[in-house]
């Protein structure tokens, strides 16, 4: 079971937009992911506990997002009544998912962990002041520029090339879907699962370091590329094409979506919730980062359908190294890790681990 990062952007979406203050976007999103951790790990508490394999994970999620100072800053900063009426909201929602629902609340309480939107990092810092971060598209922050872009230069000479794996997510109306996903091989025989870590810069030894639980090992055998599992069997990857890394300056050309869902019409209920973030690149370097989010749901003989589209934010691109870096007209910026095929760039690219699938329009 895996709830993606695509899920709770999807429930935030679906729901009147935060206010940028007094609370920021980064701290609400981090407070939406550690209660809802709470929640199933109170209910894990109150019947089997965590065995000594979910404790460790529990645990290194924990210090790796500094889940205790962000615990600390929501107590000593209480949120508004708006604010905290749109994050009960939110967390009903999420709380709610079936794939949620129907695991046993240690191991839901450890698949919130392993989402790759619960992967926030540090988002207050020990003097308590909350950290500016990128925000995600159509939700309304105040914006500030970024810290200049983590050096990514070291980890260059480490790389063998980039391969492919699959796992199920949520996807509309509730069914599971098949989501591909990029896996960064190194020429030392591991391998990194989820490439977003590749942004925080340093080496394959810091990245180890902070982030062991999501490395593994990989190897050639009969001709085959293989990705070793958690139990230490090995399994043959689905797609046996690698892709090198990008060359700096790439440019890209076209509109790029990623669509993420949920609902309950795959368990016979009559609600659909879709959303989607898009790219429009030019190849001269300009940007438009865009999305929106629509729902359906019926009760009788009546369906109301609803659409939101966020205005779009534009600004200038430009590919270095493994980091796809932004720099939005409204003085924010964000750098992400992008994938694709440095022969092909009119198809998929993966943005942060995420694919995106070029459109016509």
């Amino acid at each position: 079971m895996r709830l993606t990062s695509g899920a709770y952007l999807l429930i935030l979406a679906s729901t009147p937009a935060f206010a940028a203050e007094p609370a920021s976007q980064a701290v609400l999103r981090a407070a939406l992911v550690v209660k809802t951790f709470d929640h199933f790990a109170a209910a894990c508490q109150s019947s089997r506990g965590f065995d000594k394999t979910e404790a460790r994970q529990v645990t290194a999620w924990e210090d790796a997002q500094d889940v205790a100072a962000l615990r600390g800053h929501l107590a000593d900063h209480p949120l508004p009544p708006g604010q905290q009426q749109e994050l009960d909201g939110a967390l009903a929602q999420v709380r709610a998912t079936p794939q949620l629902q129907r695991a046993h609340p240690c191991a839901a309480a450890v698949a919130v962990t392993k989402a790759p939107g619960s992967q926030f990092g540090r988002v207050v810092p020990s003097d308590g002041a909350p950290v500016a971060a990128a925000r995600p598209p159509g939700l309304t922050v105040a914006t500030a520029p970024m810290a200049p872009p983590a050096d990514t230069s070291k980890l260059l000479p480490e790389i063998d090339s980039f391969a492919f794996n699959t796992r199920s997510k949520m996807g509309m109306g509730g069914f599971i879907a098949l989501d591909i996903y990029p896996v960064l091989l190194f020429k030392s025989g591991e391998a990194l699962t989820n490439v977003k870590h590749l942004a925080e810069g340093g080496d394959k030894t810091s990245l180890q370091r902070r982030h062991g639980a999501d490395f593994t090992r990989w190897r050639k055998s009969g001709g085959e590329l293989q990705i070793q599992e958690k139990d230490g069997g090995w399994k043959t990857l689905p797609f046996q094409t690698t892709y090198a890394r990008l060359p700096d300056g790439l440019a890209l050309d076209g509109l790029y979506r990623s669509t993420s869902g949920t609902g309950n019409i795959a368990v016979g209920g009559t609600q659909s919730v879709t959303a989607w973030e898009d790219y429009r690149f030019s190849p001269d370097g300009q940007v438009v980062r865009g999305g929106g989010a629509g729902s359906r749901a019926e009760a009788g003989n009546t369906a109301v359908a609803t659409a939101n589209r966020h205005a779009g934010r534009a600004g200038r691109y430009r590919v270095d190294g493994l980091v796809l870096q932004i720099s939005y007209t409204d003085g924010s910026s964000e750098r992400r890790i992008l994938i694709a095929d440095p022969k092909e760039t009119k198809g998929t690219v993966w943005i942060d681990g995420e694919g995106y699938v070029r459109r016509e329009r």
